[in-house]
This record gives structure tokens, C-alpha cells and sequence, in this order.
């Protein structure tokens, strides 16, 4: 670990700690890629002193081509997942805690044995549940989205922000991965839909891949450990997909679902502010269920 990204870990952790955005890192440090991982690493060692928090799994970043052309890069990024950034799907969540997030479907897997580093897709696919999910994304920067370079998002631990986890399942052959479709609500109207194969292909590779990205950075994914993919699925316009939380009313509800052997599995987000009502309030007013 350099100076200079013991620096930038500061810098993050002042704006987490303090709820205050800053200009993105690559305005004022040079990085690649392996100093990003370092200043995430970093970084999350303050936050897990702060919080006495407690790292719970990984997010795959960047699975879709869209995404990796933002960040002028050719393949994913992982982020840390921290045990105070799961919540159970029904649960409230104060939003006054965040900076600028947006909301993304997931399909989540959750290690059901340690996986090693030559997992192959069999593999993978047995010692694996999934759950439906909902991702909300959020940066430590100002305008973050979609402005970022692939050092400003990997320091800053591919924005993450919160991640509500449904109910898990036995998971899919390895075909059948790769052919789950996804419908996106908003108050019982359907604003999206996604395919699965959208993520490298098939979710089942992105796993491989960060089995194998944790390698080199001598990490393992470990029995319980929760992963989670933004942007899994393609839509027509990125924006439909994900929708800036603080531009909604108390009362929306997002929900999101998908096909499994003919049955239907969903995850549930309501914005509301904390006594349930339906007019207009500022961002810290409101609460995700």
C-alpha cells in the first residue's frame, strides 16, 4: 500500500464518515487497476472498524458491455459486501445514510460451500442457492452516474450501497442460467424487462470470474459469502432500469421478479418516510421496505 492510496482511502472514508460527496479520485490521483483494489482494500478495513462491520460476500460490477464502455475497460469489477449493507427483503431502511442512490434487479447467489479457485460451472452451480434481489447502487462522488472512470469506481468499492436480499432458492442447470427473464415494476406497471443471458452471458460466469479475480488478490469465496451483479439485465434505455431514489414519492413501489420453472419469485421495495405517508419529502425522509 502507497502513500498515495493510503491517501485516497482518507479521502472516501472522510466522505462516508462525514455524508459529504466529493470530486471524483482521478481528478487529483493517477491510479490503475491494482492501486484501485488496494485503496478499496483499505477502505474497507476503516469501514469495518468504524462499523464493527463484518464482510459478508462480493458485488460483480460492469457485467455488461454498456457498463465496461463507461469505465473504458473490457471486463467486471468486484466490490466488498459489508454485513450492515444486507437487509432483508420487507425490512426498513433509512435513506438519509446515502448519497445518490439509483435501484437495479438482481439475481443474487449465496454460497452454500467454500468454492475454489478452479470451480468450474458444475461446481458453482451446486454449492449455490439464489434469490431474487434489489441492488441500490450509491457513490461517494458528485454526479456520479454515469461519469465515473474504473479507478474512481473500483476505490470506492463499485458504489455500493444497500442490498435487499428475497427469499433464496435451489438454483438452475447451467442452461436454464442463462435463459431467466426478468419483469421490473413500479406500482404493478411493468417499466422493464432483462434477460439473464445479458450477464457475461450467463450469472454463472460472472461467478467464475470473480472466483478467479478474488484468486489473484489472494481471496476465496467462502460458505455463506452473498454476491450480487449490477447492471444483470439490458433494457432499451439504462435509465428505466435504474431510477434515482430521491426523485421518487413516498408510496412508490418497486418490485422486482422472475421465472422459475413456471413459478414467479419476487423482491419488494416501497419508498415511503417513516409514518407511512404518500407526500412529497426530501430524501432523508424516506425509508425502503
Amino acid at each position: 500500500m502507497t502513500l498515495t492510496n493510503k491517501e485516497v482511502a482518507k479521502v472516501l472514508f472522510k466522505a462516508y464518515r462525514y455524508k459529504k460527496p466529493i470530486d471524483f479520485i482521478s481528478e487529483n490521483y493517477q491510479l490503475n487497476e491494482e492501486e484501485a483494489y488496494h485503496v478499496q482494500e483499505e477502505l474497507i478495513d476503516q469501514l469495518t472498524f468504524k462499523d464493527r462491520s463484518t464482510v459478508t460476500g462480493y458485488k460483480v460490477s460492469m457485467t455488461s458491455k454498456a457498463t465496461q464502455a463507461i469505465a473504458n475497460t473490457n471486463e467486471p469489477a468486484y466490490g466488498t459486501l459489508l454485513s450492515n449493507q444486507i437487509v432483508n427483503d420487507g425490512a426498513s431502511v433509512s435513506l438519509s445514510e446515502l448519497f445518490s442512490p439509483l435501484l437495479e434487479p438482481e439475481i443474487i447467489f449465496i454460497v452454500q460451500e467454500d468454492l475454489p479457485y478452479d470451480a468450474d460451472l458444475e461446481t458453482i452451480r451446486y454449492h449455490t442457492r439464489i434469490a431474487p434481489g434489489i441492488e441500490i447502487p450509491d457513490a461517494r462522488y458528485k454526479n456520479w452516474f454515469p461519469n465515473f472512470t474504473l479507478s474512481d469506481l473500483i476505490s470506492d468499492n463499485t458504489a455500493t450501497g444497500l442490498v435487499v436480499v428475497g427469499d433464496p432458492v435451489d438454483g438452475l442447470d447451467n442452461d436454464a442460467f442463462a435463459n431467466v427473464h426478468l419483469n421490473l415494476y413500479k406500482d404493478d406497471k411493468c417499466i422493464a424487462t432483462g434477460e439473464s443471458s445479458e450477464v457475461l452471458g450467463n450469472p454463472l460466469n460472472a461467478i467464475h470470474w470473480l472466483i478467479k479475480k478474488l484468486h489473484t488478490h489472494g481471496k476465496q469465496l467462502k460458505k455463506g459469502d452473498i454476491i450480487t451483479k449490477v447492471d444483470s439485465y439490458a433494457v432499451t434505455d439504462f435509465a428505466d432500469l435504474s431510477m434515482s431514489i430521491g426523485s421518487k414519492r413516498p408510496g412508490d413501489k418497486v418490485v422486482v421478479n422472475y421465472l422459475r420453472d413456471g413459478k414467479e419469485n419476487t423482491t419488494t421495495v416501497t419508498l415511503k418516510d417513516q409514518k407511512g405517508g404518500t407526500s412529497t419529502k426530501t430524501k432523508a425522509d424516506l425509508s425502503v421496505t
